[in-house]
């Protein structure tokens, strides 16, 4: 991380004590995560970046037709970024970026920008405010640029978030194989595939076979193959990671990026 510290100690009024106000010029990589509007001209970008973990920006300005960004904060973008961070802040600035990595099919294709939006909600959903994870940062940008030559978007974008799962300590055990009837149930605890008579037992979920089969080839990073994943499939698959991130994170993990796609 390239980081250059501007100001120094300043006493605060009324306090007994000096305390260090630092501003902080930090380089780093980033990938932009998501986006929305600012007032007339900017933007509020939530990014993950190699150095901050995730972390909010504000980036003045972008919005207008001379804006010096150009594309490099569209969400999906792999970036090369110049922060002015202060600490204590939920929001900082950013002052530039530029784009490393052009992404041409993720942008152009409807089932590659769904799977890989479907990725970058699940960091941003899970992931805590600048808690820098470098297995994260690589898992996603790699992520992406599987993605973005894949034949097969849905089903690898899948097993992008079971191995975001698994480096967050938490991923589905290999249990072999699901069973050839129409139905099967995974246990939320542990991620343990067991028989469709359990479901609605200790934490356990009925899934269609069709949609573990899914599941168990991203398990076996074999999802590249599955071409083909019907609607009803994505369904359950979607409330499934949803339960599962929820279950082992205690927190509502909820996607909307494939309600909002479809």
């Amino acid at each position: 991380m390239d980081c250059k510290y501007r100001g120094a100690a300043e006493n605060r009024k009324g306090a007994s004590s000096n305390v260090d106000l630092y501003r902080m010029i930090v380089r780093t990589d980033a990938i932009v995560l998501h986006s929305r509007k600012y007032g007339d001209t900017s933007r509020i970008v939530v990014l993950y970046t190699q150095d901050l973990g995730k972390t909010s920006v504000v980036a003045k300005g972008v919005r207008k037709p001379t804006s010096q960004f150009g594309s490099a904060l569209e969400p999906l973008s792999h970036c090369r970024t110049t922060i002015y961070h202060k600490p204590m802040r939920d929001l900082h600035t950013i002052t530039a970026a530029e784009t490393l990595t052009p992404r041409r099919t993720l942008r152009s294709s409807y089932d590659h920008l769904s799977a890989a939006l479907g990725v970058c909600e699940t960091v941003m959903r899970t992931q805590r405010e600048e808690e820098p994870n470098a297995e994260v940062f690589d898992l996603l940008a790699e992520g992406l640029a599987l993605l973005e030559s894949c034949i097969a978007p849905y089903a690898v974008g899948v097993q992008i978030r079971l191995q975001l799962a698994d480096v967050m300590g938490f991923g589905l055990p290999d249990c072999g194989p699901p069973p050839t009837s129409m139905a099967c149930a995974v246990r939320m605890t542990d991620g343990l595939l067991l028989h469709a008579n359990h479901a609605g037992q200790n934490s356990t979920i009925r899934m269609a076979t069709s949609a573990y089969n899914v599941l168990y080839a991203g398990i076996r990073n074999e999802a590249a193959m599955v071409t083909n994943v019907n609607q009803a499939d994505q369904l359950e698959i979607e409330a499934f990671l949803s339960a599962y991130f929820s279950h082992h994170l205690d927190r509502r993990v909820v996607s909307r990026t494939f309600d909002v796609m479809r």
